[in-house]
């Protein structure tokens, strides 16, 4: 059963949705407002929680930017990442002496594979 808000109350979370969305770089969905915010608003508002419903928001939104991260997104987040993972892997070499602290470092860093590593090296050498 969905919960019984105002218009006013609707307003608020729809705006501090968009805001927030805008402000994360996130793509707005209308499922996130109708089945998530809507009811963490209600749910705050009736004492059913003890955290605010703009937590709440904020926390699923901010999933849906880790879900983002790590996986095979538009083409301009996949060069984020690789650019992120080429400096790491300039870093390591600056600071690590040894193949095996180097491999250390770049899986404690990036949790992903030793040839991971290497692709990363051949693409900053070529």
């Amino acid at each position: 059963m969905k919960p019984k808000l105002s218009p006013k109350e609707c307003l608020e979370v729809a705006e501090f949705l968009i805001t927030e969305s805008q402000r994360l770089g996130c793509r707005l969905d209308i499922r996130l407002l109708v089945d998530k915010a809507l009811p963490d608003f209600a749910q705050h508002r009736n004492h059913n929680t003890e955290t605010h419903w703009k937590d709440l928001v904020l926390a699923t939104l901010e999933e849906q930017l880790l879900a983002l991260k790590y996986t095979r997104g538009p083409s301009a987040l996949r060069k984020m990442v690789k650019a992120d993972e080429h400096q790491i892997v300039r870093d390591i070499l600056a600071t690590w002496p040894t193949r095996a602290d180097r491999i250390t470092a770049w899986q404690e860093q990036t949790q992903k594979s030793e040839r991971a590593s290497y692709r990363r090296l051949r693409e900053i050498s070529v």
